[in-house]
């Protein structure tokens, strides 16, 4: 349960609160059932399901939450301003709902099928660049497919962030 917890608590601070509740409570259902999954899981899927309600008061403020949640992992400078259209409820509906759902489908994709198959890239050329500061995309991601990509070379840039 501790581990259970110290995930649950690192998600208190980017969804709301309800996600939360409804997202542990989804886990511990499945772990009792034997099936396994994470919790980030459950709270892509529940903030996934918020986005399709009908209601527009609930879709919408699943939203902006999402979309809040996301910007703050756009910039390591606290006074950074998302650019206009990010702030448009249009656009944060249709964003949320489009990650949301290739999150919770892994994009349809085996999980580890990228970087098992990097080699075919092999005789590719290509240059990955990555702020080292990018919370969004956590450099180890970059530095494993920098290692399974033959002609593949990865290009850190220092203060920068997503």
């Amino acid at each position: 349960m501790a581990n259970q917890t110290a995930n649950l608590l690192s998600f208190s601070t980017v969804v709301p609160a309800l996600d939360v509740r409804l997202g542990h409570a989804a886990y511990l259902t499945l772990k009792r059932t034997g099936l396994s999954c994470s919790i980030s899981a459950v709270v892509v899927a529940v903030r996934h399901s918020l986005l399709q309600d009908p209601d527009p008061a609930v879709h919408m403020k699943a939203a902006r939450d999402w979309c809040e949640w996301e910007n703050s992992l756009l910039s390591v400078d606290p006074d950074a301003k998302p650019a206009a259209r990010r702030l448009e409820s249009k656009f944060q509906l249709a964003f949320a709902r489009i990650v949301t759902h290739y999150f919770s489908h892994h994009a349809w994709l085996e999980d580890g099928i990228l970087l098992r198959e990097a080699g075919a890239l092999a005789g590719i050329p290509g240059i990955m660049v990555h702020g080292r500061l990018d919370f969004g995309g956590p450099l180890v991601t970059a530095w494993e497919l920098d290692q399974a990509w033959p002609d593949g070379e990865l290009v850190i840039v220092g203060g920068a962030d997503h």
